[in-house]
C-alpha cells in the first residue's frame, strides 16, 4: 500500500513512512479512546468485547460533561454517564434491559421552601454511555440531582448540588476571558481560527470600511457590528435580513457569559462566502468558506439556532439522544440513504442517475422544498420536477438513523447538516468539496468518516467498502459521534463564538466607536445572583456532607 501511494503520490519512501508513523500514532491514540472525553475521570481499561460483562454499578459509574459545572450556562445541559460494571470494566455498547438510569431533578426557588421538578431525561445512547438532559428557566436558590441506576445506588456515589446557578438570561460576563476560556473547557487555539486570521495579521479602521463598502457594492446582505462595553450595535445591509436575528441571539447570550472585547466586524448573511481570493483581501466574518476565498468563519446560523438554542431540529445533542432509538447499528436498514433539495447539479445526477442504478443499495430522493414554499407562483411552475411528480415529501430527521449509511452532499455550499449527522450513530460518507465549516478542519477521512469525489463517481466503491468492513465502519462511526459530543456542543460553539471576537480584536489596531443611528441589541436583564468568580472565601465555605457533589457556582 505504501508502496502504491509513493507511485501516486510521486513522494520518497522516507517521506512516506513519516506520513505512515503519524497515521499509526493517531490510530493507537483512537483505539484508545472511550465514552469518556480525555479530560474526564480516566475510566478502567476496557477488557475484551468478546468476555461477558457483569452488572452495571451504580457507585463504579462514572459522571462526566458540561452540565456539571455550573459555571457552564446553556439553555440547555447535558451530563453524561459512563456505565460500568462491578468489576470496573466500562461498557462500549448498551447494558442489557431499557432505561437503567433515572433521575430526580428538583428546585428551591429564592425564598421559597417547597421544591419544584426540573424537567430532566435519561437517554440511552447505544455506546455504554447515557446522556443526562435538564433545562431551567429561573435562577434557583437551590438545585439538587439524585441519578440513580438499576441497583437503587447514586451514580459515582454522590448528589450533584449547585446553589444559586445561572440560567440562560442571566447577565453574569465573566470580566477575566481566560477566566471563561477555563470554565467552559475552551481550546487554547482554534485550528480553522487560526488560519483565517492569519491572513489579516492587522485589521485596521480602513480594512474594515473597505470590507464593508465592498459587500454594498456587490449588493451583499450583511450587518456591520460594533461590540463595545459588551454591548452589541449594529446596522443591517441589503433586502433579505432574517438571518439577522440568528447572530443577534448568539452575540447577545455570549455578552451575559463573558465581557466581549471591544471590536468591529462586518458579518455576513448569506450563505456565499464574500472575502474573494482572486480580489483585495478584505476581512469579513461568514459561516461558511471555500478554497477560494478569505472569509473568517464561525458557527453557522444553523449550529446556534439548533444545538445551542434548540429551535431546530437538526440539535446535535438531540440527535445524540435520539438516534439509539431506532435501534442501533446491527438494526439498521444496510443502504446508503440520502434526502435534499436540488441545490446542486451533483444531487440531481445522483439522484437520477447513481441512485436510481442502483437501488438495492441507496434510498434517495428528491425531496420537496420546506413547507413546500417557493418566491413566487411562477418559480413553483417553473420547477419541472415538482411538476412531473418527482420530488417526494421530506423524511423526518429521526428516521435517517434508521438506515446504516448516510450521504453528505453539497447544497448551495456546505451542508449545514453534517454536524447532526456526525452526532448519530451511522457511518457519514461525505463528498470532496471546496466548503468548509469552522470545524472541517479537524475531521480526518476513515477516522470521522468515508470519502467521496466530488463527482461523486466512487460512491459505490466506497459504499461496498464500508458494507465490506462492518466492524471498522462501526469504529468510524463511534468516533464521528465522539467528536460531536466533544466538539459541536453548545458550550463549544460559545467557544468558537468567543475566540474568534477575541483573537479579531488581537489583531486590531485601533478602539472601534459606535456610528451614530447603530441600534443596541437588548439585554433581557431578569433578576439574578450572579457567581463570585475569584476569591471565594473559603473560611465562610459550607462543609460538605459525605456523598455530595456541592458545586456552589
Amino acid at each position: 500500500r505504501l508502496r502504491k501511494w509513493e507511485r501516486k503520490e510521486g513522494t520518497s519512501s522516507e517521506d512516506g513512512m513519516v506520513t505512515m508513523r503519524r497515521a499509526v500514532v493517531a490510530l493507537a491514540l483512537l483505539l484508545s479512546l472511550y465514552c469518556s472525553q480525555a479530560d474526564d475521570p480516566k475510566p478502567k481499561k476496557a477488557k475484551e468485547e468478546a468476555k461477558k460483562l457483569g452488572p452495571v454499578s451504580s457507585a463504579k459509574s462514572i459522571l462526566f460533561g458540561p452540565g456539571l459545572n455550573p459555571r457552564i450556562v446553556t439553555p440547555a445541559r447535558y451530563i453524561y454517564i459512563q456505565a460500568v460494571d462491578n468489576a470496573g470494566t466500562n461498557f462500549t455498547s448498551s447494558p442489557p434491559g431499557d432505561t437503567i438510569f433515572s433521575i430526580d431533578a428538583r428546585m428551591k426557588r429564592p425564598g421559597a421552601d417547597e421544591w419544584h421538578q426540573v424537567k430532566a431525561e435519561v437517554h440511552n445512547l447505544g455506546d455504554g454511555c447515557f446522556q443526562v438532559f435538564y433545562i431551567f428557566h429561573i435562577q434557583p436558590e437551590k438545585l439538587i440531582m439524585v441519578i440513580r441506576g438499576p441497583d437503587g445506588g447514586l451514580v459515582g456515589g454522590q448528589r450533584v448540588i449547585f446553589e444559586w446557578p445561572e440560567f440562560e438570561a442571566c447577565y453574569c460576563p465573566t470580566k477575566n476571558e481566560e477566566d471563561f476560556a477555563e470554565q467552559y473547557n475552551c481550546k487554547a487555539e482554534e485550528m480553522q481560527l487560526e488560519a483565517d486570521l492569519a491572513k489579516f495579521p492587522v485589521i485596521t479602521k480602513d480594512l474594515v470600511t473597505r470590507a464593508k463598502e465592498a459587500l454594498l457594492d456587490k449588493n451583499s446582505c450583511f450587518v456591520h457590528y460594533v461590540i463595545k462595553n459588551n454591548r452589541v450595535h449594529g446596522k443591517a445591509y441589503g433586502i433579505y435580513q432574517g438571518f439577522k436575528k440568528y447572530i443577534d441571539e448568539i452575540l447577545v447570550s455570549l455578552a451575559r457569559r463573558v465581557r466581549i472585547p471591544d471590536v468591529e466586524f462586518v458579518f455576513n448573511l448569506g450563505d456565499w462566502p464574500q472575502a474573494n481570493l482572486t480580489a483585495e483581501g478584505l476581512p469579513v466574518l461568514s459561516w461558511c468558506g471555500s478554497n477560494d476565498t478569505d472569509d473568517i468563519i464561525v458557527p453557522t446560523y444553523k449550529a446556534t439556532l439548533s444545538t445551542v438554542f434548540g429551535k431546530d431540529l437538526e440539535n446535535v445533542n438531540e440527535v445524540d439522544a435520539r438516534c439509539y432509538q431506532q435501534g442501533g447499528w446491527k438494526s439498521k436498514i444496510n443502504k446508503l440513504f440520502w434526502r435534499g433539495r436540488d441545490s446542486n447539479a451533483v444531487r440531481s445526477h445522483f439522484v437520477d442517475e447513481i441512485a436510481s442504478q442502483n437501488k438495492k443499495y441507496i434510498d434517495a430522493d428528491i425531496s420537496k422544498n420546506h413547507f413546500n414554499y417557493y418566491p413566487t407562483e411562477q418559480d413553483r411552475a417553473n420547477d419541472k420536477r415538482l411538476q412531473a411528480g418527482k420530488k417526494v415529501e421530506r423524511v423526518r430527521f429521526e428516521e435517517y438513523w434508521r438506515f446504516k449509511y448516510l450521504l453528505n452532499i453539497d447544497g448551495t455550499v456546505a451542508a449545514y447538516r453534517l454536524p447532526a449527522l456526525l452526532a448519530g450513530d451511522s457511518l457519514v460518507l461525505r463528498q470532496e468539496s471546496k466548503w468548509y465549516e469552522h470545524f472541517y478542519a479537524e475531521l480526518e477521512p476513515f477516522v470521522h468518516y468515508v470519502p467521496v469525489k466530488e463527482d461523486l463517481s466512487d460512491v459505490m466503491k466506497q459504499l461496498h467498502w464500508a458494507r465490506n468492513h462492518d466492524k471498522r465502519s462501526q469504529s468510524i462511526t463511534r468516533n464521528a459521534r465522539q467528536f460531536a459530543r466533544a466538539r459541536l456542543g453548545p458550550d463549544q460553539i460559545y467557544c468558537y463564538y468567543f475566540r474568534a471576537l477575541q483573537r479579531y480584536n488581537q489583531n486590531m489596531d485601533y478602539e472601534p466607536e459606535i456610528p451614530p443611528g447603530y441600534e443596541e441589541e437588548k439585554q433581557q436583564l431578569p433578576e439574578c445572583k450572579c457567581s463570585k468568580k475569584k476569591k471565594r472565601d473559603k473560611s465562610k465555605k459550607k462543609k460538605k456532607k459525605k456523598g455530595e457533589v456541592a458545586a456552589n457556582a
